[in-house]
């Protein structure tokens, strides 16, 4: 059933396409006698047009920011207190000792970040299409 709807649509097609190159050629000069023929244009010609669009796409790339950044660090230091003693029971005495505690402090520093940047960029691509051109310029040299 396809291929009978197949052959039914094309058949369609070369009747309703013949009937317009028909009418074309009969405004064409008739051939001369001898067997010698000659071209004449018929009014019609397909030129080759070219037209640039733009085409967008989108180019990434790595960049590396400083980026200030604060870091704790430790450190030991003595720290020196008084410690009281007795020697006897009437006697007392002090002693100093250091014991040592952790300290904590911050240093600024630099770290390179890396950022990934999107950059819009543009390029023309060529199209190419036909295009039916009539009347007495339609055949120049251009069109070829």
């Amino acid at each position: 059933m396809k291929k009978i709807l197949f052959l039914f649509s094309c058949l369609c097609t070369l009747a309703f396409t013949s009937q317009p190159l028909a009418a074309a050629y009969e405004s064409c000069p008739e051939e001369q006698s001898c067997g010698e023929t000659k071209e004449y244009p018929c009014g019609t010609c397909y030129c080759l047009y070219v037209k640039y669009e733009p085409k967008y796409y989108d180019t990434w790339k790595c960049v590396s920011e400083p980026k200030c950044c604060k870091k704790k660090c430790y450190r030991w230091v003595p720290k020196y207190y008084d410690k009281c003693c007795v020697k006897y029971v009437p006697q007392y005495y002090t002693q100093t000792c250091c014991k040592y505690e952790q300290e904590c402090y911050e240093v600024e520093t630099q770290v390179e970040c890396k950022k990934r940047v999107c950059e819009k960029q543009c390029k023309y691509v060529p199209k190419y299409y036909w295009k039916c051109s009539q009347g007495p310029t339609a055949c120049q040299p251009a069109c070829n």
